[in-house]
């Protein structure tokens, strides 16, 4: 199946990404069906539009066919995490992020030039927080305890990433496309 971004580089090709655009993928919706996450999609037509060459992750039914597998698609996006010159990671408010919050600290680790792009739910601090699409009131029990959890763990991972890296030099923290498009921009001199 194609893609609409000429730009999209996959496959062999991964090692001449200058863009890593990953972060937030597939959502679970309230049926528990997988949605692709059109929340990166915006950045991707803009890196596009400019012929920055750029790497995507989100593998979905929709768009290939077929379901993210680490045994295919792992190698590309190792070799395009590596080779890029800005890792962006979307962490939006419906997903866990703790695979997104570990990436984000390893390439900051290895001094890569990280874009964290926050979208979706804050609290009155504006703190990024998880709200997966569940309605955790209506779970009962033992699995409602748990659930509960799992939500505050994922406000909690949102707010340490921020801590960790707010005083990194090579990581940015963006609230809005408009930023990130330029911190991208100033990153690769465009």
């Amino acid at each position: 199946m194609g893609t609409k971004w000429q730009n999209l580089l996959n496959g062999p090709a991964a090692n001449q990404t200058l863009v890593f655009s990953g972060g937030a993928c597939n959502i679970i919706d309230r049926d528990g069906n997988s949605v692709r996450n059109p929340g990166r999609d915006g950045v991707n037509d803009w890196l596009d539009a400019n012929g920055i060459l750029f790497f995507e992750p989100q593998i979905h039914l929709d768009t290939h066919d077929r379901d993210y597998d680490w045994d295919i698609d792992g190698p590309a996006e190792q070799a395009a995490r590596e080779n890029a010159r800005v890792t962006l990671y979307q962490i939006g408010d419906d997903t866990m992020a703790g695979v997104t919050c570990l990436e984000v600290l390893r390439d900051a680790g290895k001094g890569k030039n990280v874009v964290i792009w926050l979208t979706g739910v804050q609290d009155v601090k504006g703190n990024p927080v998880f709200s997966p699409n569940v309605d955790v009131e209506a779970v009962e029990g033992v699995l409602g305890v748990h659930l509960g959890q799992y939500v505050k763990n994922g406000t909690q991972l949102r707010k340490n990433l921020v801590a960790f890296t707010k005083d990194m030099s090579n990581v940015t923290i963006c609230r809005s496309e408009m930023e990130v498009q330029q911190v991208i921009g100033n990153a690769l001199n465009i």
